[in-house]
């Protein structure tokens, strides 16, 4: 390879994004596949054509990186989840100055070490317990008394298995719905976390951060709806000011957590809530937000998307203080509405999404219901159909727009099923 390389590990999810910007400043690329066994649905996105080589890391660090000497790497990033801690270890076997705190390397994937990191710098947590063993987590949740407990596993993404509990039942259901099963990236919950609840407004700030200093990219306000069985489903997502009295105070909090963890070079995601006492944390990841939305839409309304900031950060990360002088400028109100199916069947015709598309705010929608596929109930935020951008300057066309995409939902009106399939 005669041009400047990098190295992107799992570039799926919103991480399929981010070849086409390392291409035009004219870099080379090589892909990582972290391990084997990754779900095809989670790869799907994959670009290949957007790289050189490609190559399947199979246990041992060392190996992997001798692999990459040869090419002289200027970073290594990480473009899921599952590409986090094998980012790091990489970076710090090639000497890389992009890496993140060694120390801090296993806090940054398990959200258990996350929250006591954080709590050992002096900022509000939940309390927490993380255990493989159901008579522990009973003792813990009868003596803590603090209701409801939310059930998750230890390393995984978005809302994958997180149950709500209310009773002592119901916590040892979520244990045995979790404990032993494999997580949305294919990997073994072998142990499982419980958190007290967190009242208040659930907030994503998203940030990119260049040799410690960190700058925030944008704040979602985020919406849930919880289902009749204790999961979560989205509802929507709504892209918010950069400035305000709780923007000030959930940027703050995000610094010093960000700062926490180590992190000192490339993109960040955390989700909080904002309580009567201010912001508390939930979870941080080291990489891009995953709901990979349009790169237009995002163009559109903030003059960058995530994944053209992180290969800014990387190649000319000085730059960055001067676009952030006065944090993110929003030119336009965005929201993601989380498709929810009321019916389950086989789809016969998907003629009614254009009702969706005629809406005068549509920007986008993304979903993998198609003629013939089996759609099913939304039941939890990882069975949702699919998601819908509507963007524009007038807020209240986009209320009424999500309006009607709830109300076309409950009358069936998007899918039409064949009959003999339809389960109400």
């Amino acid at each position: 390879m005669s041009k400047k390389v990098a190295v992107i590990i799992d570039a799926f999810s919103t991480g399929h994004q981010l070849g086409s910007y390392f291409k035009k400043h004219n870099f080379d690329l090589i892909h990582i596949e972290s391990a084997k066994g990754i779900p095809a649905s989670f790869k799907k996105y994959y670009r290949s054509e957007d790289f050189q080589i490609d190559i399947l890391h199979e246990g041992d660090i060392k190996q992997t990186a001798e692999k990459l000497r040869a090419y002289h790497p200027q970073f290594v990033i990480a473009g899921a989840e599952t590409g986090v801690e094998l980012a790091d270890y990489l970076s710090l076997e090639l000497g890389l100055v992009t890496c993140n705190s060694k120390q801090l390397i296993e806090a940054r994937r398990d959200k258990y070490l996350m929250i006591e990191t954080i709590a050992q710098a002096g900022l509000p947590t939940a309390k927490q317990l993380k255990t493989n063993e159901l008579d522990e987590l009973l003792s813990w949740v009868k003596e803590t008394n603090d209701w409801p407990i939310v059930m998750k596993p230890v390393k995984s993404a978005s809302s994958d298995h997180v149950t709500f509990c209310y009773t002592v039942d119901e916590v040892e259901q979520a244990f045995q719905s979790i404990f032993g099963t494999t997580n949305m990236f294919g990997l073994e919950n072998q142990e499982v976390l419980a958190q007290t609840f967190v009242t208040g407004q659930q907030y994503i700030v998203n940030a990119i951060s260049f040799e410690g200093e960190h700058f925030i990219t944008d704040i979602w306000e985020e919406n849930f709806i919880e289902s009749s069985d204790n999961n979560v489903m989205y509802d929507t997502f709504n892209l918010v000011e950069n400035h305000g009295t709780i923007q000030s105070e959930l940027i703050e909090y995000v610094k010093k957590v960000l700062t926490a963890l180590g992190i000192q070079h490339g993109p960040s995601h955390t989700e909080l809530r904002y309580t009567k006492n201010g912001p508390v944390i939930i979870e941080t990841a080291a990489r891009m937000m995953g709901e990979s939305f349009d790169e237009q839409v995002y163009d559109e309304t903030l003059n960058y998307n995530l994944p053209s900031i992180t290969a800014e950060c990387y190649i000319d990360g000085k730059s960055l203080k001067q676009r952030f002088a006065k944090g993110y400028q929003k030119k336009q109100h965005l929201v993601a509405v989380f498709m929810i199916s009321h019916h389950a069947g086989m789809i016969e015709s998907t003629s009614g999404l254009e009702h969706i598309r005629s809406l005068p705010t549509f920007a986008q929608i993304r979903t993998n219901a198609k003629v013939g596929s089996i759609l099913e109930k939304t039941t939890a935020a990882m069975s949702h159909t699919g998601v819908i951008l509507l963007a524009g300057k007038d807020r209240e066309q986009i209320d009424k727009d999500t309006l009607t995409i709830r109300n076309l939902e409950k009358d069936g009106k998007l899918f039409t099923l064949t009959e003999s399939s339809i389960l109400i």
